[in-house]
């Protein structure tokens, strides 16, 4: 939220040191900006976990869930219950 506020906090009028155009056309393209962020990052992850996912998998086995994961994959218990 604090990104989108630049625009009014860089206006001459509240003593800053001025921007491009209006305060309402710089809020566009910081708006423009935090969305196409938020694209890429978006896309990027769901690239990242297809490849994760054909190489070694998302998910544990049933056994291993039901067995519990501190044991079937680190050998040890988490909990001393």
């Amino acid at each position: 939220m604090g990104i989108l506020l630049t625009s009014f906090f860089a206006a001459t009028v509240l003593g800053g040191l001025g921007l491009e155009g209006t305060m309402g056309h710089q809020l566009w393209v910081q708006a423009v900006g935090v969305v196409a962020t938020a694209a890429w990052a978006g896309v990027c992850t769901y690239i990242i976990l297809i490849f994760v996912r054909a190489v070694l998998g998302l998910r544990v086995s049933e056994q291993e869930e039901a067995e519990g994961l501190d044991i079937a994959h680190h050998g040890e218990r988490g909990y001393h219950l």
